[in-house]
């Protein structure tokens, strides 16, 4: 069987964005974890200063994603929060915090999804920002996982997340839509 041609377009520009990330990036990238536990600031402010990195390492291949305002094909997914991440959407969102267990489904819509657009993307989830996918379209988005679409990853980034949740807490994080319902 051969790969979908979007696939095969997605491994080419995933490479790409590998290799054009700024070298100043790269460089903070290998020094981020000491950074992040060095650093005298609360853990909310630690989340904030990685969301703000990923947002710099990402805007340097962002031409080579389909991924942008609109395209909501991925907010369906099970996007795991953390506790600290939960009093930061709270903060910022003024949504209310209703530990709606009932009714979760996951393949629903992310209750913050509006008119196809997250109301909440300036404090979104780490899931929510590491999920790029570099096929020529987002016509593929909806099936990631059964295409073989390899999403980036970065060793420093993802080891200073887990410092951040292992000292927010210890509780496991829990899908978006357990804390907060659709319309609330």
């Amino acid at each position: 069987m051969s790969e979908h041609p979007d696939v095969t377009a997605s491994k080419i520009n995933r490479a790409k964005a590998i290799e054009i990330i700024p070298i100043k990036l790269k460089i903070q990238e290998e020094n981020l974890f000491d950074k992040v536990i060095k650093s005298k600031s609360n853990l909310t402010k630690k989340l904030v200063n990685l969301y703000g990195f990923m947002g710099e390492v990402s805007g340097s291949f962002s031409h080579l994603t389909p991924c942008e305002k609109g395209c909501s094909h991925c907010c369906d997914i099970r996007v795991d929060v953390s506790k600290i991440e939960l009093s930061l959407i709270k903060s910022k969102a003024r949504k209310a915090y209703n530990n709606a267990t009932k009714d979760l489904v996951i393949g629903e819509p992310c209750p913050f999804l509006k008119n196809n657009s997250c109301s909440i993307y300036e404090v979104r989830p780490f899931l929510c920002r590491r999920h790029q996918v570099f096929t020529p379209s987002n016509e593929l988005c909806i099936n990631n996982d059964e295409l073989g679409q390899e999403l980036l990853s970065f060793s420093e980034i993802e080891r200073s997340y887990m410092y951040i949740l292992s000292e927010s807490d210890s509780e496991k994080p829990k899908d978006i839509r357990e804390y907060f319902q659709n319309g609330n």
